[in-house]
């Protein structure tokens, strides 16, 4: 099992627990040693009442705004046909009162039905749909069909200290699918701006998981995409990790924080707006003490270029002269302070702009121009659920039901594919087209028809042509599938 794991898988493992009040008495101070305690360092009865109380309070006051999400995915059964299955579970909040809700995009990622059952008594289920979502932050937001729920006011990330109580609430375990009777657990903000990209074991390479909310309230798998809250009962988090070796809380839980950058981003996908990120095109880490000594960077700054995706041609800032090796110290006129700081600015940038980048080679200053484009993962995961923009540029048709693109070479690079190796990829195959039917499944790869390699648009429509009455389609599974005109 991975160390780090996302908060919506499942599995069941026994633990030992604190109880909740045991745990409270002792952040308190209320169990002290008999040998030093006396009645000036004991809270008293009533004042510890008073804070559970408020701590009630503030529970029922945001539970209204908390939902359970379970989501199911289509099934192909090796004996023929297809059901739908159970695919994951998770929770989320209103945004807005007239059913929009806030969740974690791998909470809904490849699930078929979605179903959000709120916290209001009801036990009602709803039909939920995808308004929009942005993989590479980890967030969507859905629609149902309610009104008059209450929205979870959202607080800012200025306004949150280490070491202040918080709260999670949401569907543990998916405990909550049914009835809608999320669970509260409390705990501590541990610390701020902590990053895990990279670290967490995810089908979307595209994830940013950086300057998140480090607590030890309990963050079980299915709280994904719930509130982290304050005593105020305002948001500060969507929670989104946990880092465990049992695959359950063991007091190590991440959220997404609420800051002016996320938003945005909500408000955008809120209104059915793409989220774009500028990309540079690099791998980079924070430069070490070899690299200070030997590259004239200042302890603490920079950051140093490890590697380049692809070529000159899949990489905007090789295409400007950039190598791996080189510290950057400036993007855009800002001071670089470390590689997540770099990962921001480019994030934030408009794909299409011209900047000015500031590097350290071989202990001498330079700057580049960088023209920034857009990910190919992002592109492909928008394109996956019918999601386009304009300029997103990878060639695509529409072939027998599925929309397949063109192996470019930026694609290539980004998919970790050799030229050799790129055949025709599935983005999306229709269900109950004619393809589909015979098994072709969206992120199949197909190298072959009729045993001809196939790697272009161009070869599929010159052997499009040399079809008999049926064709036979390889993939890159092993699997072949044999379609009658």
């Amino acid at each position: 099992m991975q160390q780090i794991i996302s908060a919506c898988t499942s599995c069941f493992t026994r633990r030992f627990s604190i109880n909740p009040f045991v745990k409270l008495a002792i952040v308190c101070g209320l169990f002290i040693p008999a040998a030093i305690a006396n009645a000036d360092d004991l809270y008293s009865i009533p004042d510890m009442q008073k804070l559970e109380r408020t701590f009630e309070r503030v529970a029922e006051n945001v539970r209204p705004s908390v939902v359970s999400i379970s989501t199911r995915r289509l099934f192909e059964m090796r004996s023929g046909g297809e059901r739908m299955v159970p695919h994951s579970q998770g929770s989320g909040l209103v945004y807005r009162s007239n059913g929009f809700i806030i969740t974690n995009h791998h909470v809904v990622e490849g699930a078929d039905e979605i179903t959000v059952v709120v916290s209001d008594g009801s036990r009602r289920g709803y039909d939920a749909r995808v308004i929009q979502f942005d993989p590479r932050a980890d967030l969507a937001v859905l629609k149902i069909d309610a009104q008059n729920l209450r929205v979870a006011p959202l607080s800012d990330l200025a306004d949150v200290r280490r070491g202040q109580w918080v709260f999670t609430m949401g569907n543990p375990f998916g405990l909550a699918n049914d009835d809608g009777n999320t669970s509260v657990s409390f705990g501590t903000v541990g610390t701020i701006g902590r990053s895990l990209t990279g670290l967490i074991s995810s089908a979307n390479n595209d994830r940013y998981y950086g300057n998140l909310i480090q607590t030890d309230a309990s963050i079980n798998p299915g709280n994904s995409g719930g509130p982290l809250f304050d005593l105020n009962g305002r948001v500060v988090g969507v929670n989104t990790a946990m880092v465990s070796g049992s695959g359950v809380d063991e007091g190590l839980g991440f959220a997404i924080p609420i800051s002016a950058r996320t938003r945005r981003i909500i408000s955008q996908l809120a209104d059915g707006q793409v989220v774009r990120y500028g990309y540079l095109g690099v791998t980079i880490t924070d430069p070490d003490v070899n690299d200070v000594r030997n590259r004239s960077v200042l302890t603490g700054r920079g950051a140093l270029i490890k590697d380049l995706t692809g070529d000159a041609s899949a990489s905007p800032a090789a295409r400007a002269g950039l190598q791996v090796g080189d510290v950057v110290t400036e993007f855009d006129g800002q001071i670089v302070l470390d590689s997540d700081h770099l990962i921001r600015l480019v994030g934030e940038t408009p794909i299409g702009r011209e900047i000015d980048v500031a590097y350290i080679r071989n202990q001498q200053h330079k700057i580049a121009k960088v023209q920034l484009a857009e990910r190919v993962e992002t592109v492909l995961a928008r394109r996956s659920h019918g999601v386009w923009s304009e300029g997103d540029g990878l060639p695509q048709i529409d072939w027998y039901g599925a929309t397949l693109v063109e192996p470019t070479h930026s694609f290539i690079q980004a998919k970790g594919l050799s030229q050799s190796d790129a055949g025709i990829y599935v983005l999306e195959c229709t269900r109950g087209s004619k393809l589909h039917r015979r098994g072709l499944r969206n992120g199949d790869m197909i190298d072959r028809i009729d045993g001809k390699r196939v790697q272009s648009f161009r070869e599929l429509k010159m052997f499009e042509s040399e079809f008999g009455k049926q064709f036979t389609l390889e993939l890159r599974t092993g699997k072949k599938i044999t379609v009658r005109k």
